[in-house]
């Protein structure tokens, strides 16, 4: 299975009856931002650490990033109709058959 498959056809069994939340993709993206803040401020603070921070920022503001993107594209796509992400999802196990 190719992950944009398995990402709608998560979108599609956590989404299809609930609607995405605006403030989670808010959320994510104050955190980026904060940790961003604070580490590049740690950063010029004590530059002899900077592989330290790097470490710590991958995860902290990449994956909260990458959080919201993925769940922006989601609340997008359900815009477009109900059953917008049952199609998505079809069109991902398609492209997968062939």
């Amino acid at each position: 299975m190719s992950f944009t498959a398995a990402f709608w056809r998560f979108a599609h069994e956590r989404y299809q009856i609930r609607k995405p939340s605006v403030a989670f993709e808010y959320a994510c993206f104050v955190w980026a931002c904060f940790w961003t803040f604070v580490l590049v401020a740690g950063a010029v603070a004590d530059p002899g650490h900077i592989v330290g921070y790097l470490v710590f920022a991958i995860p902290s503001v990449g994956i909260s990033v990458a959080l919201a993107i993925a769940h922006r594209k989601i609340r997008l796509e359900k815009r477009k109709g109900d059953d917008a992400l049952y199609r998505k999802r079809l069109g991902g196990a398609h492209e997968q058959s062939h």
